[in-house]
């Protein structure tokens, strides 16, 4: 994404590295979170396929956000909002991810 911005809009250098900080950081912190908590309460309620479901919607709810933000070049604050919108959507098949994992390994 630094290479994209930066080709696309050479002019937003200083604002893309602050408007990036603060979509990786606190947009994939919101997400990471999301995902573990709706993956623990539908564990709790019983449909243990819950944490694959996460997993599965982020996946395609981040292909229409990544796909704004990289195909409409005409504003950049739009695109950084995209970018912002595809960390809170897509980020949250971390935690559900690496728990599958985990039990597959030492159930």
């Amino acid at each position: 994404m630094p290479s994209y911005f930066g080709k696309v809009y050479s002019a937003y250098k200083s604002e893309y590295s602050v408007g990036n900080a603060f979509v990786v950081s606190m947009c994939g912190l919101v997400s990471s979170l999301g995902g573990a908590y709706l993956a623990d309460r539908w564990e709790r309620s019983g449909n243990y396929m819950g944490k694959a479901y996460i997993c599965i919607l982020s996946a395609l709810l981040g292909i229409p956000t990544i796909a704004l933000c990289t195909l409409v070049q005409s504003s950049f604050w739009f695109s950084l909002g995209m970018l912002g919108l595809e960390y809170l959507v897509a980020e949250s098949w971390l935690g559900p991810s690496i728990t599958m994992v985990i039990n597959t390994i030492s159930p």
